[in-house]
């Protein structure tokens, strides 16, 4: 743990006053507005207070904040829910409410949104009696193998899935009276044939899993991870934000009102620009707090060095602070 400012000289840290590193940083952010260069402030996801602090660090100092950075964003489920709902945001999942749970590529017990809350409420949920839990994937993982149905299908087909439930929910008749979106008669054309057909899955075990999900009094479906990464992820994801609507999960198994604060974060793409300017020398100094792009984007790391001043704000020395 780091427990005191640094300062990279040839090559090797030397310990500075504090002094001396704000009156670095002070110099650097000068110098890069006289040259015309950026100023810019990138961070991990920030919150309350610390969120409040940086936007006055960055309106009195001139600094541009970029959208802050997290190595899964679930940027895709949050432009469904901006699509569907009007607010871009990761919903909160209450596996606990639910009697039948149904997973697309989420990847609840590893890797997607809080895996120890999810996990905990898991444990809740499979508590009572009749509880069931399906998880569709097109690779193997561990939240897949801690299922009581694996269904394994071809990459990106989840859409003709979600699709198919939809088309046996009525969606054609309730979609244009609840949500803001369009998907034309995509979900119309989707029957139990052709979703085996897109999935690899038989008709017989898509038909089965319909039924299980039209019976359940309080139904959740979660997508994301791997299946919202495809190609059709976005569609998929939008298409399950119906199903929230269709099937009555809002306000039961799914809370919009208790969410992640996630409105700052932004995507790979932010990324990618930001290497842009970088690489095209726009960038003076370049302040990263307590995120590390370079393990998630090792390309990155070139354009990092772009910056003519790069500090780091962390407890330890990550492999992008490493470059500060």
């Amino acid at each position: 743990r780091i427990k005191n400012p640094l300062r990279k000289v040839k090559g090797k840290w030397e310990d500075v006053s504090w002094g001396e590193a704000y009156a670095a940083v002070r110099e650097g952010i000068d110098q890069s507005r006289k040259q015309g260069k950026a100023n810019v402030y990138l961070s991990g996801r920030t919150s309350g207070a610390l969120s409040e602090v940086i936007a006055l660090f960055c309106h009195d100092r001139h600094v541009e904040r970029w959208p802050e950075f997290e190595p899964v964003s679930h940027a895709t489920l949050r432009k469904a829910t901006e699509i569907a709902f009007g607010h871009p945001l990761i919903p909160d999942y209450r596996i606990d409410k639910a009697d039948f749970l149904l997973t697309l590529g989420a990847d609840i017990l590893e890797t997607f949104v809080s895996p120890v809350e999810l996990a905990s409420r898991l444990a809740t949920a499979r508590e009572r009696a009749g509880f069931l839990w399906t998880h569709v994937e097109p690779q193997v993982s561990l939240t897949g193998l801690q299922t009581d149905q694996r269904l394994a299908v071809k990459p990106g087909s989840e859409l003709a899935l979600v699709a198919y439930l939809l088309r046996q929910v009525g969606a054609e008749q309730q979609f244009s009276e609840g949500l803001r979106v369009s998907f034309g008669n995509r979900v119309g054309q989707v029957t139990a044939e052709v979703a085996a057909k897109a999935t690899g899955l038989q008709a017989q075990v898509i038909e089965a899993l319909e039924e299980r999900f039209r019976r359940a009094a309080n139904p959740l479906v979660i997508v994301g991870g791997v299946s919202a990464a495809q190609p059709s992820g976005l569609l998929t994801a939008v298409l399950t934000c119906v199903l929230y609507s269709c099937r009555g999960m809002v306000g039961k198994t799914l809370d919009l009102a208790s969410v992640q604060n996630s409105g700052r974060v932004g995507s790979s793409a932010d990324l990618a620009r930001l290497a842009k300017r970088l690489d095209a020398g726009q960038v003076g100094t370049l302040l990263v707090s307590q995120v590390d792009p370079v393990s998630s984007n090792r390309a990155f790391k070139d354009s990092l060095k772009k910056a003519q001043l790069r500090v780091g704000l962390t407890e330890f020395l990550t492999p992008t602070m490493d470059e500060c």
